[in-house]
């Protein structure tokens, strides 16, 4: 990867995630001049509207991969609903009720607070390498906060009703910790809290947060920002929802550039890097939304994600929205072909992909009903081709699977942006060995515990979910992001901003 850094004096980053920021919905908001606060950023730097997220594009994933500068099979952490084969556990980062109900709230909440960010989260934040190069750094509501520093999460009153929760849970963070009314600085206040608010940790409380800066020269070297209630509304109204969270969160951005001495104050010491984990597609209306797996899989005995394994189960699905998990209890090349002709048996399904090995090759088989059916692997062979980012790959079968030709010796991807490093980088995780499958823009996998969202989703590899926006505002044009950018580049741009060495085996 080929980040340019110029001179200049130090200058901070001001990362701003917005969680689902879909490309096509910003556009048209700011085309018709909805967007004044993110126009004037975008008039004072670069947008990349083509930024492509990971593999599974899904939330716990991709947030992961923006601070730590890795693919989700570096990082640890597998999507937002997997099996860690080495211990049988199951984890589960989803929004849906029921499901959390099922496995518990207390589990739920010390799993996202302390597991999370401990033990399953095996690369270091950029929170982290920033204090260790003697910065300062900080996180506001973020989902992935690892770092150094102890703090005491305190769970709300209505929270410690539920039999067996915490009341204090000791978690790991960077000096500067925001996490709604669950851990906070004792001079911050919050306005916006309780369940109308999500305790804190929805758009009002990250601006609630940035407010308790007097100006950007106060906020840390590095702080990362998190604004989720584009997600939240996507998934219920899809891009007419979306469209006016964008909106709100204009008003929110001008709110605290201005108590800050406004944009052209806060960008003469602070890049605003702004970016998203992922993108939506909306969900057909009705029933035929859902793709019910278990229907497709009722050949085999299923396991309930939530139960483990048990005696007689063949197969265990852990769904993450538009793509899903197929673990085999016995896992072989015949076995796995049997599971995904099954599943493409259904118009609705388009992929489904696991890792192989052929001739003592170790690759990628993908296949789908209607595109044929592709293997491939890293390679630096004669006959490799390279992609946009220059890694090389070695292929035999039909490369229509994942909507790519080769020009030129390149390997070039339409529907499915970067698709060879995006599969390699979900895939070649050490807790397992499952079979992921993908569901057709419009639909999305529903099991008998978890349904289908009524608006728009994410999980594929498809551009729908994967392609994001990337604005990269003040700096003087001390950073520029390289070609095919990827948010795994955005911890190495803000390393360079900061100064901070790269990462001695930083991805390509």
């Amino acid at each position: 990867m080929a980040l340019t850094r110029q001179g200049g004096p130090q200058r901070r980053v001001l990362l701003v995630v917005i969680d689902g920021w879909t490309p096509e919905v910003f556009g048209a908001a700011l085309g018709r001049g909805a967007l004044p606060t993110f126009a004037r950023l975008v008039a004072a730097g670069t947008l990349h509207a083509g930024c492509t997220s990971v593999f599974p594009s899904i939330t716990p994933a991709a947030t992961a991969s923006l601070v730590t500068g890795r693919h989700p099979a570096e990082h640890g952490v597998a999507g937002m609903s997997w099996l860690d084969a080495g211990n049988g556990e199951i984890t589960y980062f989803g929004d849906d009720v029921a499901t959390v109900l099922r496995r518990g709230p207390a589990d739920f909440v010390r799993t996202f607070l302390a597991r999370l960010n401990g033990d399953l989260l095996l690369a270091p934040t950029l929170m982290q390498t920033a204090s260790r190069h003697g910065l300062s750094s900080g996180s506001v509501n973020y989902l992935i906060f690892k770092g150094d520093v102890s703090h005491q999460a305190t769970l709300p009153r209505l929270l410690r009703l539920w039999p067996l929760m915490p009341r204090r849970i000791d978690i790991q963070g960077p000096p500067v910790l925001f996490l709604g009314e669950l851990c906070k600085p004792a001079n911050a206040r919050l306005r916006h809290g309780g369940v109308r608010h999500r305790f804190g940790l929805d758009d009002a409380g990250t601006e609630d947060f940035l407010l308790h800066y007097a100006s950007a020269a106060a906020l840390p070297d590095f702080t990362v920002a998190y604004f989720a209630d584009y997600d939240f509304e996507a998934h219920r109204h899809g891009d007419d929802g979306a469209a006016e969270v964008l909106r709100r969160l204009d008003a929110r951005l001008a709110r605290v550039f201005d108590a800050w001495g406004g944009i052209d104050r806060v960008l003469r010491d602070t890049v605003v890097v702004m970016t998203a984990d992922h993108s939506h597609s909306d969900i057909r209306p009705g029933a035929s939304g859902g793709v019910p797996l278990e229907t497709l899989l009722d050949d085999f005995q299923l396991s309930a994600p939530t139960d483990g394994w048990r005696d007689g189960d063949e197969i265990m699905v852990c769904p993450n929205m538009r793509a899903a998990q197929v673990h085999l209890r016995r896992r072989d090349r015949a076995a796995a072909r049997r599971v995904a002709t099954q599943l493409l048996a259904d118009a609705r399904v388009d992929q489904v992909i696991w890792r192989e090995a052929v001739d003592a090759t170790s690759g990628y088989r993908v296949l789908t009903a209607d595109r044929g059916e592709l293997f491939f692997h890293p390679s630096q062979g004669r006959g490799a081709v390279r992609d946009a980012r220059g890694a090389e790959w070695g292929y035999a079968g039909d490369l229509t699977a994942v909507d790519a030709r080769v020009a030129a010796g390149e390997v070039v991807f339409g529907d499915y942006p970067a698709a060879f490093a995006r599969i390699a980088g979900g895939l070649n995780h050490h807790r397992g060995d499952a079979l992921w499958v993908t569901a057709r823009p419009g639909f999305e996998f529903a099991t008998r515990n978890q349904q289908p969202h009524r608006g728009s989703s994410h999980g594929s590899l498809h551009r729908a979910d994967s392609i994001v926006p990337l604005l990269i505002a003040g700096g003087d044009g001390m950073v520029s992001a390289p070609p095919a950018v990827s948010i795994v580049d955005v911890e190495p741009l803000c390393r360079a901003i900061l100064r901070i060495p790269p990462a001695p085996s930083a991805p390509r």
